[in-house]
């Protein structure tokens, strides 16, 4: 698959969950994996539950095509993580 700015993918189902694997988008040196997704079902319910619980926010929600939004949070700990929603 071809994502934003010309990356190239793979996309990939395991047990219904939708897995993503792409290059890191941001300058190297990294180690380890840069970020991962959940799916909610809820964008708004979700964020919401997680600001309550001390996540900062990095990017609020997008819709990057029509019925899937896709925003990103910062742990308390430092881990970034992908949160999104697609509409059926």
């Amino acid at each position: 698959m071809t994502l934003p700015g010309g990356l190239k993918g793979v996309r990939l189902t395991m047990n219904d969950q939708l897995i993503i694997v792409s290059p890191p988008r941001v300058k190297p040196p990294i180690l380890g994996l840069e970020h991962f997704g959940l799916t909610t079902d809820d964008m708004t319910a979700s964020i919401a539950e997680l600001k309550a619980v001390g996540c900062k926010i990095r990017d609020e929600p997008i819709e990057m095509s029509p019925g899937t939004k896709i925003a990103f949070f910062w742990t308390p700990e430092g881990v970034l993580i992908e949160l999104v929603e697609k509409k059926k």
